[in-house]
């Protein structure tokens, strides 16, 4: 079975439709066999994705609520219908009454004032209102919106919980995508620990009085081993973070050269991170032993153990949720830590074939990043390349693999890309650099159109 097409979110114009085909063949020729889970039903695969929002999620808009939203969602639809008409009447003038001779327009929303025309020199269809009625002003709201979107993807908020909330009371929601929910809700939920928020705090106020004495230092010719207090760093005006120190934290630090320490309760908290991961550990271990074989406090702990000892910790707890697409993303972070890249084929055509959502195909996204510290540089852009194809309609995936194949001199899957980026909406060649700017002048370096 392929991905899902997402064809019931994207029925308000013919381009969402006519996109939403192409995205299922997309998904059909590079996607594996059927895995052995089972797939979660397209719509709440949709539902779950679109919880983190909508308007910068795609690469055209779905559901704009301005004044000028359905003349763009219009010029969309017309940009659609003018591809169809190139590819059946390659030799014909294009233009707004062609498309209404060959049957090829679309039925387009309301939108008192708006006069569409073909603008040759553009290449796409343009309103007579300009501004906020064009493509132009739409993919800035795009690239707007993403922003937005890239960050509850990484940091889902109070409006994506909220979200999930409905999601998961909803009595026919599948079960597998409940348990999404709950990993996802039980991992926030064991990091918002406000002791664990104090001693981050704490950490960080400690790097700042390690610059701060480096600075004071050099300021008055001092040595490793001068006595310095934080007093003098205060009155010096290069410390002025203190009163964020919760008040039962008591710092120590007397010599140049010496690190900071804090003692918070039981803590001895340092500048080194791995003093903070082991008050989180702790709660870790507390929640793990408190569910037993509970799979999201499975995989909070395997978070803290080596990285060997954490890919069995995920196997039992995929063993007992095999459907649940954000454990195996928390098992390709644990290959990535010790290197076995290989056994990423196994979870990602997993993931690729039941449940291809943007958060998961992000978080999959930011393990090939950090992969790519570890092994050959071109792992990464293989990686953006996958997830843009399986997935054409997500602006992040599109933007993400064009960036990384130019780095990596993958410019035929750049351009590739790009091209596709602009069928779908050919505004964002005024948005997006061309890959070809860069790409020598040779026969070879001609790209085809998606």
């Amino acid at each position: 079975m392929p991905a899902p097409d997402f064809k019931n979110c994207m029925m308000k114009s013919l381009l969402l439709s006519l996109f939403a085909t192409a995205l299922l063949l997309a998904a059909a020729a590079t996607s594996p066999a059927q895995s052995k889970e089972r797939a979660i039903d397209q719509r709440w695969i949709a539902a779950f994705e679109q919880s983190y929002g909508t308007e910068g999620l795609y690469v055209i808009e779905l559901f704009p609520r301005d004044v000028g939203g359905n003349a763009r969602l219009n010029l969309q639809a017309l940009s659609a219908a003018a591809h169809e008409f190139s590819e059946k009447y390659p030799k014909d003038a294009l233009g707004f009454e062609a498309l209404r001779d060959r049957k090829l327009m679309p039925e387009l929303l309301d939108s008192p004032g708006d006069q569409y025309s073909y603008d040759a020199t553009k290449k796409m269809f343009v309103s007579s209102v300009g501004k906020d009625h064009s493509l132009l002003f739409g993919t800035a709201l795009l690239v707007d919106g993403n922003r937005a979107i890239r960050t509850r993807l990484v940091a889902p908020d109070d409006f994506v919980r909220g979200r999930w909330k409905k999601l998961y009371s909803d009595p026919e929601a599948p079960k597998a995508l409940k348990n999404e929910i709950e990993l996802r809700e039980f991992l926030i939920g064991q990091y918002a620990i406000p002791e664990v928020h104090s001693a981050e705090q704490i950490q960080q106020i400690l790097r700042e009085i390690k610059i701060a004495a480096e600075l004071y230092a050099a300021n008055h010719a001092m040595l490793p081993g001068d006595e310095i207090t934080v007093d003098n760093l205060m009155q010096a005006g290069l410390l002025n973070t203190m009163e964020k120190l919760p008040p039962e934290a008591v710092v120590e630090y007397r010599k140049l050269g010496e690190e900071p320490v804090a003692m918070f309760g039981q803590y001895k908290i340092t500048t080194d991170a791995q003093t903070v991961t082991a008050i989180r550990r702790k709660y870790a271990l507390e929640a793990y032993q408190k569910y037993g074989r509970y799979p999201p406090a499975m995989a909070l702990l395997a978070r803290f153990e080596d990285p060997a000892k954490a890919v069995r910790m995920i196997n039992e707890a995929i063993k007992l949720w095999p459907d649940v697409p954000g454990l195996r993303v928390e098992r390709l972070g644990h290959e990535a830590r010790r290197r076995n890249f290989a056994a990423w084929d196994q979870d990602l055509d997993a993931i690729v074939q039941n449940f291809p959502a943007a958060p998961l195909l992000t978080e999959i996204q930011i393990a090939a990043e950090g992969a790519r510290l570890q092994i050959d540089k071109d792992f990464e852009a293989r990686i953006a390349v996958t997830l843009a194809d399986i997935r054409p309609d997500l602006l992040t995936q599109q933007l993400y693999a064009i960036e990384m194949l130019k780095k990596t001199n993958g410019l035929g899957d750049a351009q590739r890309i790009y091209n596709r980026l602009v069928f779908s909406n050919p505004a964002w060649q005024f948005v997006v650099p061309s890959p070809a700017a860069t790409m020598p002048s040779s026969p070879s370096s001609t790209m085809d159109s998606p």
